[in-house]
């Protein structure tokens, strides 16, 4: 479907094509249109159908954005039209629930992200009143924590003010199932007696378990496509299934190859798990060791 000045041509899945003027429509919703059949016949039809997806195309052109990603000061910005309409410039968009910024930084996603756990937590403590631990335990682990694990293999923070933005999540979550509000009580001593690992360290998990299914080609996803090559010449400190780290001019570069780098430094007898349910099971005991 596409407009053409005050023409609107719809092409149907059979073997129709319906051209409509626009004017007519808005000034007589319920008005007849032509109909034109691929052998020049015409035909009356009611417009109602073809009114909605008019409709539907004038919110996908508002619904459309410009989003321009560059570290430069001034960037070079171009005016987009579609069907004649200019396209409004924004400084982040949210494309799958992640918050995408012209930076290409975290910190909006990261904000946006901590706010929604914290009201599910605050709703939680509001209408969750009950002694028992186990099910606020899973309550958390249910509604709060996959808000904060959303697309964590790629929107993983270096920042150490980011990290501790999400961690306090959980810290909040650990107060709420056990029901110690008290400024006296340890909250590390607490996460400890929940045996909760800390989001920081299920994230690096995640990732590594995505470069698992990279590395064994269980997902689309190729890591030739990101410039990274398995090491042709083996050091005492690498294992066979290593991975080149390539040169990074930038910090952001620098800490979007740390997956690499943590692949590098398993020991040969994780890496080389049969499967990804048991490659999880021995990278959660190395880390618990």
């Amino acid at each position: 479907m596409y407009f053409a000045d005050r023409n609107l041509t719809v092409h149907d899945r059979g073997s129709r094509v319906r051209v409509l003027q626009l004017g007519d429509v808005n000034d007589n919703p319920l008005s007849s249109l032509r109909l034109l059949t691929r052998n020049g016949q015409e035909r009356e039809e009611e417009s109602c159908d073809v009114v909605k997806q008019i409709d539907r195309s004038r919110k996908g052109i508002f619904q459309c954005k410009v989003l321009t990603i560059s570290r430069k000061r001034r960037k070079v910005q171009h005016m987009y039209h579609l069907n004649n309409a200019p396209l409004e410039f924004v400084e982040s968009v949210k494309y799958l629930g992640v918050t995408i910024t012209s930076d290409l930084k975290w910190t909006q996603h990261i904000n946006n992200t901590v706010s929604k756990a914290n009201i599910v937590l605050a709703f939680l403590r509001r209408n969750l009143r009950i002694k028992s631990s186990d099910i606020k335990a899973t309550a958390y682990k249910t509604l709060v924590r996959p808000i904060v694990e959303y697309a964590s293999t790629v929107c993983d923070p270096s920042s150490k003010n980011l990290i501790h933005k999400v961690e306090m999540v959980q810290r909040r979550a650990a107060r709420f199932t056990l029901n110690r509000y008290h400024n006296t009580s340890s909250v590390t001593k607490m996460l400890q007696e929940l045996d909760w690992t800390t989001l920081e360290q299920r994230r690096e998990n995640d990732r590594l378990i995505m470069m698992y299914k990279i590395h064994n080609n269980l997902t689309p996803l190729s890591a030739h496509v990101y410039s990274i090559k398995q090491v042709t010449q083996l050091t005492r400190a690498s294992q066979p299934h290593s991975y080149q780290v390539p040169y990074s001019r930038t910090e952001s570069h620098h800490h979007s190859l740390r997956t690499v780098r943590n692949w590098n430094s398993l020991s040969s007898q994780i890496v080389s798990a049969p499967s990804v349910g048991s490659f999880r099971n021995r990278l959660t005991v190395d880390h618990s060791g």
